[in-house]
């Protein structure tokens, strides 16, 4: 079990927006269980994940575009794939709905 305390099980994030990309992450048959995100891509490109199960959580899988301190875009996230996962009881938090 995790703690829900942690932000997310696993975290792509480049240091800067100099750094190389991430790309070709694999995430393959991991168990997710009581954490806010599950796995969540910040400018990671040409990724998977793949037969993981989600239970618990408040996303499972989180994808978004890296942005600087004030907001503007400098990593774009494209091409990942989300393919035979199990989410379940997903969590609200702070009245925000859970997803998969």
């Amino acid at each position: 079990n995790s703690n829900w305390n942690n932000a997310a099980g696993i975290t792509t994030l480049q240091d800067y927006p100099g750094s190389t990309p991430l790309t070709g992450i694999t995430i393959r048959s991991c168990t997710f269980n009581n954490v806010q995100h599950g796995v969540y891509f910040i400018g990671a490109t040409y990724s998977l994940v793949d037969s993981c199960t989600f239970t618990n959580s408040w996303r499972g899988v989180s994808i978004q575009t890296g942005k600087t301190g004030s907001g503007n875009p400098w990593r774009s996230t494209h091409h990942n794939t989300v393919k035979d996962c199990t989410f379940t009881n997903m969590r609200e938090n702070n009245g925000c709905e859970g997803e998969a």
